[in-house]
């Protein structure tokens, strides 16, 4: 887990460094959603040999609702995959990664393809 807080607090100074006019505004919400997840305590991390899962959980592990407790209200483990934000494996973390490709780069800046830009030619 230390891994990936350490990731994440490297993108989040990556995205710090670059204007909000800049950047990437899909991408940039997906690393502040994680970042608030974090912040509340609510990200979890499995591991099954060399292959480590991030998922979120419904609350917080020092919350002791009745929710955490009832056995019929706790989420299943069919609903487990749902629940995963990121796969990590040999110290790199697959979805965050992807997720930060062109993170500097504004969309709404782009004309869509097959338009010319209204640029004015002298």
């Amino acid at each position: 887990m230390t891994e990936f807080e350490a990731k994440l607090a490297e993108y989040t100074c990556d995205l710090a460094e670059v204007s909000p006019l800049l950047r990437n505004e899909a991408k940039s919400k997906e690393i502040q959603q994680l970042i608030a997840l974090h912040a509340q305590g609510r990200l979890r991390r499995f591991t099954l040999l060399f292959v480590s899962f991030i998922w979120v959980a419904d609350c917080p592990p020092n919350i002791d609702l009745y929710e955490t407790q009832c056995k019929e209200v706790k989420m299943r483990w069919q609903d487990w995959p749902e629940t995963i934000v990121d796969v990590g494996f040999h110290h790199s973390w697959r979805w965050t990664e992807r997720c930060m490709v062109d993170y500097d780069v504004n969309l709404s800046e782009w004309p869509e393809s097959g338009q010319k830009s209204k640029a004015v030619s002298a």
